[in-house]
């Protein structure tokens, strides 16, 4: 019953429960003052201002040296010397090392890196072997690309070369070099070639 206890004759008063204290140590304050200033950190740690916050990039994908100063990072056309149905594809240098190549029903996602003071090379990969409109193939495409960037026409031209592997793993085709040209994509270039409505 509640503290209001009702006294019926011939039963005596129940004598209210002693109310229940809880027991504290003298050590019990040290842990979760710990707990309340870790937390405390994780919650207010991305309010720090960006010099106080440590590197976040992934070694895996952190390259040695600047590459935010490298010539080739930013948007590039790319056209093969392959009578490619499916028209160009554009290519993303960042300036982490990482690259993303998209055409016309296919992503190639990879790393790109420099190998000399105008030559780099790119490794790339898709996860589906079939062309718009055709059933989904599984398997990979591990492509080798090798540039060379000329600095006066600010164009790139390499040779790639892919690696076609089923969804076992088994390579069925390896070794083909194809060759391909770049040009830069900025602001103007996209937006002559793009129809206003």
């Amino acid at each position: 019953m509640n503290a209001i206890s009702i006294v019926r004759p011939g039963n005596p008063p129940t004598p209210p429960a002693p109310a229940r204290r809880w027991r504290v140590s003298q050590t019990a304050p040290a842990p979760l003052l710990v707990l309340a200033v870790g937390l405390a950190f994780v919650v207010l740690g991305p309010f720090r201002p960006a010099s106080a916050r440590p590197d976040t990039a992934p070694a895996a994908v952190a390259q040695s040296g600047d590459l935010a100063g490298h010539p080739v990072v930013g948007v590039w056309r790319l056209v093969d010397d392959v009578a490619d149905p499916l028209g160009d594809n554009y290519g993303l240098f960042h300036a982490d090392g990482t690259y993303v190549e998209v055409g016309v029903g296919t992503t190639f996602l990879g790393v790109w890196r420099p190998t000399g003071e105008n030559t780099l090379e790119v490794l790339q990969i898709s996860g589906s072997l079939n062309f718009p409109g055709e059933a989904y193939k599984p398997g990979t495409q591990l492509t080798h690309t090798a540039h060379t960037y000329d600095p006066q026409a600010d164009t790139l031209a390499g040779v790639y070369s892919p690696t076609l592997s089923d969804a076992s793993g088994e390579v069925f085709a390896s070794g083909a070099q194809y060759s391909l040209r770049g040009t830069r994509v900025d602001f103007e270039s996209v937006a002559a070639s793009t129809p206003t409505p």
